[in-house]
């Protein structure tokens, strides 16, 4: 007999939709349940021999990756057989029996194929002195082939999305586009006239990122569908790029050498927190841990060298804030959208847990 958590899981498939689902517990005389789940965590696995799809779906991956290597410019065979060969398995195990690891493994080699791909196309055509920036600088790749990468990148994950709509794929696909898109400005205006443009432009696509990311949470604020999911990929895509684009235009990147930046960063994660509570999104400060902790790390060095040693007592501090939040994120909840209640918008975000 079907109870609601089949239902529920056949809704967040994509088997059937959540209209389709409350007709089915009306006719067999079953009420909705009364409270959303209580996980933000996407979808990934139904058990154990998902792990195994996936851990075969790996190994496969990995010995094609074996045999791309080739001298001078060639692209070896072995990395165009790679994307058809991870589309059938996701043909077979994403769509046919509903596994969404195999296809989260299979959109990461398809990724990797597509950015080495894109990497020796751009070799070949782009002139490795005519621009620098930030990537050149950090990584040694010149703009035109970071340029190719992320575009190729972006491009695979577009029609993996629009075929298999697994919500992973939309992570590298916002990430591509963003790469790609900055890149593409220096290439055209020269690093030197754009400087300042990859922070303003991270922080205008993680805003639009979160924009999108908010669309599918409103969409399904009880978190039954694909819809939650996407957003969970999304608002972790988001996430970094804000704080960091923040951090890099206000002057915080120098946070680990001095109290202004790190009393930026803090503040900055405050403000991030609350927006999480408010959304019922544990992914945005997730996503933001490396930036507190270089912050702990700048305040207990300067404090004192307690519990042996700054690393260590920065990870510790860390650990107790992140239990802290964890534990008490409910009643926090509660109490930062209390002066909300009755207001219509709150219908469009999770329901305040009791």
């Amino acid at each position: 007999m079907l109870r609601d958590d089949h239902l529920n899981t056949a809704v967040k498939s994509g088997v059937i939709t959540a209209e389709q689902a409350a007709a089915l517990r009306q006719q067999a005389g079953a009420s909705p349940p009364a409270e959303p789940t209580d996980s933000e965590t996407p979808r990934v696995t139904r058990g154990f021999n998902d792990v195994m799809l996936a851990l075969g779906t790996a190994l496969i991956t990995i010995a094609l990756i074996t045999q791309w290597g080739l001298p001078g410019t060639e692209v070896a065979p072995a990395v165009y057989a790679t994307v058809p060969v991870l589309w059938l398995i996701s043909e077979l195990l994403d769509v046919r029996r509903k596994a969404v690891l195999p296809g989260i493994v299979a959109v990461l080699g398809i990724s990797l194929a597509a950015a080495y791909i894109g990497m020796r196309y751009g070799v070949v055509r782009s002139d490795p002195t005519a621009a620098t920036g930030s990537l050149r600088a950090a990584f040694n790749v010149p703009v035109g082939v970071a340029l190719s990468m992320a575009s190729a990148v972006a491009l695979a994950n577009t029609v993996y999305y629009a075929r298999f709509r697994l919500p992973f794929a939309l992570l590298p696909l916002a990430l591509g586009i963003g790469i790609a898109g900055v890149q593409a400005l220096i290439l055209l205006f020269g690093w030197e006239r754009t400087a300042a443009i990859p922070q303003i432009l991270g922080l205008v696509f993680g805003l639009l990122l979160f924009s999108v990311a908010m669309w599918y949470d409103t969409s399904d604020p009880l978190r039954r569908t694909r819809n939650a999911d996407c957003g969970f990929w999304l608002h972790m895509a988001a996430a970094p790029l804000i704080v960091h684009s923040l951090l890099s235009i206000f002057g915080g990147s120098a946070l680990a050498r001095n109290g202004a930046g790190t009393g930026l960063t803090m503040a900055l994660i405050a403000v991030m927190t609350l927006v999480a509570l408010a959304i019922d999104r544990r992914a945005l400060i997730v996503a933001s841990l490396s930036y507190l902790l270089a912050a702990v790390g700048y305040l207990v060095s300067t404090a004192s060298q307690l519990l042996g040693g700054s690393t260590f007592a920065s990870l510790i501090v860390l650990g107790v804030v992140v239990l802290v939040v964890g534990m008490g994120w409910h009643p926090a909840r509660r109490a930062i959208l209390a002066p909300f209640r009755g207001q219509p918008w709150l219908a469009n975000l999770p329901p305040v847990k009791a």
